[in-house]
This record gives C-alpha cells, sequence and structure tokens, in this order.
C-alpha cells in the first residue's frame, strides 16, 4: 500500500491508501534485510508458530 503524506507547520495530512501491485497468490511478505524490497516467505519457512513470551509482574523485576 501506498498513501501520500504532505503538511504544512503542526498539520499533518495523509491521503487515501492504494495498492502498489496485486498479489494473486496467497502467502506471507517480509521486507527484505537491507530494508527496501517486499520478498516472498516461502509457506515452509514462514514462522506460523512463532511462540511468544509474555511476561507477569515485571515491574517486581525491575526493584531488584
Amino acid at each position: 500500500m501506498a498513501v501520500s503524506v504532505g503538511g504544512s507547520g503542526r498539520k499533518f495530512e495523509v491521503g487515501v491508501p492504494k495498492p502498489l501491485f496485486e498479489v494473486r497468490v496467497s502467502g506471507q511478505f517480509d521486507v527484505g534485510k537491507d530494508g527496501r524490497f517486499l520478498i516472498k516467505v516461502p509457506q515452509d519457512t514462514a514462522a506460523v508458530n512463532v511462540p511468544i513470551t509474555v511476561i507477569v509482574n515485571w515491574q517486581a523485576g525491575l526493584m531488584r
């Protein structure tokens, strides 16, 4: 997606989002290591089941 941006002074304006290209095949995409390109991630290496770590009561750990 792309959106036009503009404004002056303290005012920030954005336009209506528009697709950059049509994706005909379902799948997952990620940003390349150089940060410039969108690449298709093969389904067998896509991070579908990535574990999530939730830290509860983290404020108590700060006081140690």
